[in-house]
């Protein structure tokens, strides 16, 4: 069972997320910030996390590296938001964030990709 870590403080699109999450048969823990989430990552238990918004990662306060403990590709990092700039989406990919996802989301795509099978590079 896929483990997914969802982030952000607001109650609807977060509690959106976590459904499709468990529809899609994951382990889902919700935390309400970054510096949380951070700490649960180091412990390196989550295939996925999924973070609302990308303030967290353009205002200094969280880098991608925080999330991924010694360099890792895991967990996958998702970024669910409201921006559909070109530049926002491009630096976040940058980031290194697998995926941006632009609201308004399809349910049963998120769905998918939330409980796609995860990537293991060689």
């Amino acid at each position: 069972m896929r483990q997914v870590l969802i982030v952000g403080d607001s109650g609807v699109p977060r509690d959106m997320v976590a459904a499709a999450a468990e529809c899609a048969g994951c382990a889902v823990v919700c935390v309400d910030d970054m510096a949380q989430a951070a700490a649960d990552c180091k412990r390196g238990r989550f295939d996925r996390v999924v973070v609302i918004g990308s303030a967290p990662f353009f205002d200094g306060r969280m880098s991608v590296g925080q999330l991924r403990p010694c360099g890792l590709q895991r967990p996958e990092l998702y970024v669910i938001g409201w921006h559909q700039s070109e530049h926002t989406v491009l630096g976040l990919l940058e980031f290194g964030v697998n995926q941006y996802i632009a609201f308004p989301v399809n349910l049963r795509r998120l769905c998918r990709k939330i409980g796609a099978p995860i990537f293991r590079g060689i």
